[in-house]
């Protein structure tokens, strides 16, 4: 799906002058659409190669921010949220293997992060996703919102629950669709109020109507091995002869070889050799485009993420990001690099 074709799927409004609650950004360029985001809370890898489109449309109107997303490409997302929030997060588009901690997410699945929570998704190529952050104390305080459904929301795990109701998304998907439609149309900040408050409420109503209908929630089991998939993750990540010493049979701190190659197929489509080079390569592309370190050759930066042959590095690079690495450092002198991290989501996926 290219972008002129996603974009069938987002409001259509009359675009206005840049204000201060709506964001309304379409990039051919991967890590130009993740600086809209606040990367002390959220890390973004590109896992599938070739030349990245996206979109992002926002509308922070109080209490509730409400989120639309598209990416061309596969996109592993690990994110935590606020102390101050809870995030909620659907899939608009038939997709298959959009992953959320493990779990297959289908278009009738509700994904809920607490409260200092932490999710990791993947996402795959032409993913349209629909999310809003709600303020926590707004949420619980809500009229509507049943006691009981209050202290359950508060007593999820670290990484939050997935719920399983055609009928709890299909209200919710309309909706905040149906807010996030008005919102982009006014400037008036009374009637923002008007939208937020209405936004909130139907959050709140949506979920409780849900609960009273069989006294809970219907929710998804955690998936086996995602725990151990993510320690595994995290170890390899930070010792990068970890994996040749699990080849070697020198350690068994991970399993053995086939295990964890299983883990890494499950949890992220790529074999975990696969994914290290993708994330050496995401962290070379970043110090490419830190105009701090412009003086500094490429050769220099590429052999800091252990690419040694530089044909090889080139060739890697070109394939994952539709470029040379020459091209993404030229970017970076013309002024052309992502602009400063900006705090957008607060925690939404």
């Amino acid at each position: 799906m290219n972008l002129e074709t996603a974009n069938l799927w987002f409001p259509k409004y009359a675009r206005q002058e840049p204000n201060d609650f709506v964001i309304d950004v379409s990039q051919s360029d991967f890590e130009m659409q993740t600086s809209l985001f606040d990367q002390s809370n959220v890390v973004h890898r590109q896992l599938t190669p070739g030349i990245f489109q996206g979109r992002v449309l926002c509308a922070m109107v109080g209490r509730v921010s409400i989120f639309m997303e598209f990416s061309s490409q596969a996109i592993e997302k690990q994110f935590s949220t606020p102390q101050d929030l809870f995030s909620f997060c659907l899939v608009l588009n038939d997709t298959k293997q959009f992953v959320t901690n493990g779990k297959l997410k289908s278009k009738d699945m509700l994904c809920v992060t607490p409260p200092g929570g932490e999710t990791t998704i993947v996402a795959p190529p032409d993913a349209i996703t629909l999310a809003f952050a709600v303020d926590r104390d707004a949420l619980l305080a809500s009229l509507v919102l049943e006691p009981q459904l209050a202290d359950w929301l508060m007593g999820l795990g670290r990484n939050g629950v997935l719920i399983r109701s055609v009928n709890l998304v299909q209200t919710l998907r309309d909706r905040m669709f149906a807010a996030l439609e008005i919102a982009l149309g006014t400037r008036d900040p009374e009637r923002r109020a008007v939208i937020d408050d209405i936004a909130l409420t139907g959050i709140a109503s949506a979920l409780t109507l849900e609960w009273l209908k069989i006294n809970g929630l219907s929710t998804v089991d955690r998936a086996r091995g995602f725990q151990r998939f993510e320690r595994a993750r995290t170890m390899l990540i930070n010792d990068s002869g970890l994996m040749d010493r699990v080849r070697a049979g020198l350690t068994r701190e991970l399993g053995s070889q086939r295990s964890l190659e299983k883990a890494f197929s499950d949890f992220a489509f790529l074999g975990p050799m696969a994914y290290l080079r993708v994330v050496r390569l995401h962290n070379a592309r970043h110090k490419l485009l830190d105009p701090e370190r412009a003086d500094e050759s490429i050769g220099d930066i590429a052999a800091e993420e252990s690419f040694w042959d530089w044909s090889r590095f080139t060739s890697y690079y070109r394939k994952q990001f539709g470029e040379l690495p020459s091209q993404t450092r030229q970017r970076a002198f013309e002024g052309k690099a992502p602009p400063a991290r900006r705090s957008l989501t607060s925690g939404v996926v």
